[in-house]
């Protein structure tokens, strides 16, 4: 019934905004999925209040229900259909949160966050036309959106450098939670732009997670090496699989080949004891 909030919307959230740090779990779930559908029904109309939802969701996105970890992401995904800022000036602070909140996640956690962190990536990239059209929004480029995505990847929810994208050396490694989340999140991504974005651009996205599942923070152990490639791996089933039709798909693998094909070279340098084994892979 968002529609017909009319006038009394302000008052509405408010009061809801107010009930939120006081209520218990199952309260914070319910408040929150009440937030989201009074923002589904008033769209842009609600324009005053987004930043306020914001600020009293965000910290929510880590709460130790699971079922409020869920809606808050629900409530974040409506919200940032309107809020411009969400895949703006705080698109990292966003992106840190999703990471930290699939730590000691559980599936449904991961499938909400995974749906909040790819949409709002995917839309920084490409945003919606009125949503230019408003305002000067200033998009994020491709190598920026899939940075932020690789330190999650790679960092988990431990943050951000800011200088030069370089990784930090040594800590301790990503949980399997988080990784299995962003990985789903890289699908989400990619779906949400499309097959003839994928088609566009697959050079780049698979130069993007050869490079994530042969980084030294994703291969510590032997245990981590063949976690990472089975997402990597899925990552690719998911979105060659389903996104592009059979031509794009023949070119797709001519580029897989490519790459495996360079990579065994490497290899064979390096041990040339080793290369009649990859040339029988080949």
């Amino acid at each position: 019934m968002g529609r017909m909030l009319g006038s009394s919307f302000p008052d509405t959230i408010n009061n809801l905004l107010k009930a939120l740090k006081s209520a218990e779990s199952q309260g914070r779930g319910e408040i929150l999925l009440s937030l989201q559908k009074v923002l589904s029904g008033l769209g842009g109309a609600a324009a005053s209040c987004h930043r306020d939802i914001y600020k009293n969701a965000r910290s929510l996105l880590t709460d130790r229900s699971m079922a409020v970890r869920c809606a808050v992401a629900k409530c974040l995904l409506e919200l940032q259909n309107e809020a411009v800022f969400m895949w703006t000036t705080e698109l990292e602070n966003v992106a840190t949160l999703c990471f930290k909140a699939l730590e000691g996640s559980n599936y449904g956690v991961r499938v909400a966050v995974a749906k909040l962190l790819g949409t709002v990536m995917a839309t920084a990239l490409m945003p919606k036309q009125a949503a230019v059209m408003r305002q000067n929004v200033k998009r994020a480029t491709l190598d920026e959106v899939l940075e932020l995505m690789a330190t999650g990847f790679l960092r988990g929810g431990s943050g951000f450098l800011k200088s030069g994208g370089e990784m930090l050396k040594g800590g301790a490694s990503v949980s399997r939670e988080v990784r299995v989340g962003v990985t789903q999140a890289y699908v989400v991504f990619v779906t949400t732009l499309g097959g003839q974005w994928l088609e566009r651009n697959f050079a780049t996205f698979l130069s993007h997670v050869l490079d994530l599942v042969s980084h030294p923070r994703a291969t510590q152990t032997h245990v981590e090496a063949v976690y990472s490639r089975r997402c990597v791996s899925f990552m690719l089933r998911a979105t060659l699989g389903g996104l592009l039709g059979e031509k794009a798909q023949i070119a797709a693998g001519k580029e897989i080949c490519q790459a495996i094909s360079k990579q065994m070279r490497a290899v064979g340098k390096e041990d040339g004891g080793e290369i009649s084994r990859f040339r029988a892979l080949q």
